[in-house]
């Protein structure tokens, strides 16, 4: 039996957070500071076990139509969050934990729905047990793979060669001085490519400063492709620490006719690895992000709910998104 009590963490709770082995980018008070700045509430809570603390769980918690506690939650803008335990934990120890840790959200009236994608749980740790749980794709770098292997994992052709061709025309990578200014070009050459597209941007520019103010340069790495001529032709935002790491957003100018994403994202890749990150993900599966190298997964998210038609609910509201997605964006949802 655990037992687990909500918490506003201290700092001090942060740097036990911080350094455990299983932390990630997206369990830090930088961008817990982010998450509130656009509205998301923290959830996180001890867990105990005989009065000792065993660690803490990291999730966010949000009400659309009910209260529901994740970790994370569709459309915030995280992943890879759960648990950060102070010693190596079993992913059926973890499972144990969230069976009850959610038996607990409910019977405190937190919320009616809880869910977590655990990167310690993998799909075969939930296969053929008592668990509800959604495949969720995933493509992801391992970045304790040496830098050569790395290189070779990429695609010759539309990756590797693509590298190539941006070093011989003498583009340099280099990490962004001044955020405000960055903020300006890469939300302009976001919104460019996006259009070209027949689309919005993903995000208001509001949001894309607040999350730079509230994690570059901690746990955000902005990237610059520069031209000898020393025009900027491409910008790029990677989230970071030494747990993970993970791409969030790139474009480039097309007026210039050259592409400098692929050595951009590889800069990124290897800068990362430097940083200490153990794993890079690419925050989906569109096609062009297999070029890298990344290995396709499915994430387990472990699902629990308070009243069973939920689940039927929401699949048939998510269903109806993704079929209208586009439409909904079009016009500013």
């Amino acid at each position: 039996m655990y037992d687990f009590k909500l918490i506003n963490p201290s700092d001090d709770d942060w740097k036990i957070i911080e350094g455990t082995y299983d932390n990630t980018v997206y369990k830090t008070k930088h961008w817990f500071d982010y998450l509130e700045s656009i509205n998301v509430q923290p959830f996180v809570c001890e867990a105990l076990k005989d009065g000792n603390k065993l660690g803490y769980f990291v999730g966010e918690k949000v009400k659309r139509v009910f209260n529901l506690i994740g970790a994370p939650i569709e459309g915030v803008g995280t992943a890879h969050q759960g648990l950060s335990m102070m010693k190596e934990t079993s992913p059926e120890v973890r499972i144990g934990i969230y069976d009850e840790l959610a038996q607990w959200v409910f019977n405190q009236r937190f919320a009616v729905w809880f869910q977590v994608e655990d990167y310690c749980i993998s799909e075969n740790d939930v296969a053929g047990k008592q668990v509800n749980y959604e495949p969720h794709d995933r493509n992801s770098i391992d970045l304790t793979l040496d830098e050569e292997t790395l290189f070779r994992n990429m695609s010759q052709k539309s990756c590797r060669y693509m590298i190539n061709k941006a070093k011989k025309m003498g583009i340099e990578i280099r990490e962004a001085s001044d955020p405000i200014s960055f903020l300006d070009l890469h939300y302009e050459q976001h919104l460019s490519i996006m259009r070209s597209k027949g689309l919005d941007a993903l995000k208001p520019k509001e949001v894309f400063r607040k999350l730079i103010e509230k994690t570059w340069p901690n746990e955000m790495l902005l990237l610059e492709a520069v031209l000898p001529t020393g025009e900027i032709v491409g910008t790029g935002m990677y989230a970071m620490n030494h747990g993970s790491s993970c791409y969030y957003s790139a474009a480039f100018d097309k007026e210039y006719g050259v592409s400098p994403n692929e050595l951009m994202n590889w800069e990124a890749i290897i800068r990362c690895k430097a940083k200490g990150a153990k794993f890079f993900d690419f925050n989906g599966v569109d096609h062009w992000k297999f070029k890298y190298g990344g290995v396709y997964y499915k994430q387990p998210r472990l699902v629990y709910t308070k009243y069973g038609w939920l689940v039927k609910a929401r699949k048939t509201a998510s269903n109806l998104y993704h079929k209208y997605r586009y439409q909904l964006v079009k016009i500013g949802i």
